[in-house]
């Protein structure tokens, strides 16, 4: 990753980490399940505009699959626990693994 992308990149992962805390203690298992994956996504597609304003090829090894290798919080193995709460409660099927949302 270029020093140029850098603050955005830690910028992102301060972001998805706030998800990941405030969804810990969300008494709502669907909700903290489902609004870490939806920030997910928001940063995913406002970084997908940016790099085409900029001419960019939209593929990068910065996509949240690409996360979990070099980011230490594990946001997947998060999203995993909060995804069997939710099952527990039954605000989520049991058939849902992380193979089917991936």
């Amino acid at each position: 990753m270029s020093g140029s992308n850098r603050p955005a990149f830690t910028e992102q992962m301060s972001t998805y980490a706030d998800a990941l805390a405030q969804a810990a203690t969300d008494p709502d298992p669907w909700q903290a399940f489902t609004n870490p994956i939806e920030t997910v996504c928001r940063l995913e597609t406002v970084r997908r505009l940016q790099r085409e304003e900029r001419g960019l090829p939209a593929a990068s090894a910065d996509t949240p699959a690409a996360l979990h290798v070099r980011e230490p919080a594990n946001f997947q193995q998060d999203i995993t626990v909060l995804m069997r709460r939710a099952q527990a409660a039954g605000a989520l099927r049991p058939t849902c693994t992380r193979p089917t949302w991936r």
